[in-house]
């Protein structure tokens, strides 16, 4: 399986950002760059070993060694990385910094199984947390134990995690992506089907959602839907003179497809062609009056829907 997509490796980043001093470091090395005429692999370079001089004066500061972690993450030194969060860790068990992003370089480097309980333990610590609703931090751990569950082959776990990391945040794509390939996999096509129609809602471009719903919608013997899906691969890789011939070819032979329509609006639109995507998203909502994107456009044209 090993389902790490790129795009989905991107999320690292904000899952950091309760890390005040994450923060603090990238800010630093951000306005040295600016100023510096020194390579950036040299001025990591230079910010490790001034970090490794602070955490040996001050060994029990975990906060210090999860920045020293981190450091080294950016550098590629991922084992160093592991060793500095871990001694965080027996300096303080419930660092929840740390927790992350062990558990996030044990994610980059594949380890799913031991991923999982510093995860855990994050989901542990926030049981009773009031704010855990919104909490972003959390989202994201339960999006990555989601991954992790999947790779382990661990599929009702995963759509359990997964569920959790969507109940605090509706609109996450790579969540209902991640969702739609478990469902996938278990041959559930319609509740996958569903998710990925959810993951290109809010993405339109998302082209690996849109390659599973081909597949999805030609095992259920949707062939115009599918033919719609692979149309929105093109428009998401950037072919979209090919995508448009493609999508005219739908509607021509389907007339009752509003994916298809919308689809064709996205890609007009794309092209400069205003006034033929106006009308393309009009006849969107005129099959599916509900089609929330297609009004969005509409309104972001300075056009009611009819």
């Amino acid at each position: 399986m090993n389902l790490m997509l790129g795009r989905l490796r991107n999320r690292r980043a904000g899952i950091f950002i309760f890390i005040v001093c994450l923060v603090i470091v990238i800010g630093g090395v951000i306005a040295y760059l600016v100023t510096s005429r020194d390579q950036p692999g040299e001025l990591v370079e230079r910010e490790v070993t001034k970090l490794e001089e602070i955490v040996a004066q001050n060994p029990d500061d975990p906060d210090k060694r999860v920045e020293l972690a981190l450091l080294y993450s950016e550098a590629g030194s991922l084992e160093q990385a592991i060793e500095q969060l871990k001694v965080a860790l027996e300096i303080n068990e419930s660092h929840q910094g740390a927790l992350v992003a062990l558990g996030d370089i044990y994610m980059e480097l594949g380890r799913y199984e031991e991923a999982i309980e510093p995860y855990l333990k994050v989901v542990e610590l926030n049981e009773d947390n009031p704010m855990r609703g919104i909490s972003r931090q959390l989202e994201g751990v339960y999006y990555y134990l989601g991954v992790a569950y999947f790779n382990l082959g661990k599929s009702e776990e995963a759509i359990e995690s997964l569920e959790e990391a969507l109940a605090i945040d509706r609109t996450d794509a790579d969540a209902w992506y991640m969702l739609g390939a478990t469902y996938q996999h278990m041959g559930e096509m319609e509740k996958a089907i569903d998710a990925f129609k959810e993951a290109v809602r809010f993405v339109p471009n998302f082209a690996e959602a849109y390659q599973s719903l081909a597949q999805c919608y030609e095992k259920t013997g949707q062939e115009n839907l599918a033919r719609y899906a692979r149309a929105m691969v093109s428009y998401s890789s950037g072919d979209i003179s090919g995508a448009v011939r493609q999508l005219e070819e739908v509607v021509a032979t389907a007339p009752d497809v509003a994916e298809a329509y919308l689809g064709l609006g996205l890609a007009y639109e794309k092209e400069g062609q205003v006034e033929k995507a106006i009308s393309a998203y009009q006849q969107a909502l005129r099959i599916d009056p509900d089609m929330w994107l297609a009004q969005a456009k509409l309104q972001a044209l300075g056009v009611e829907k009819k």
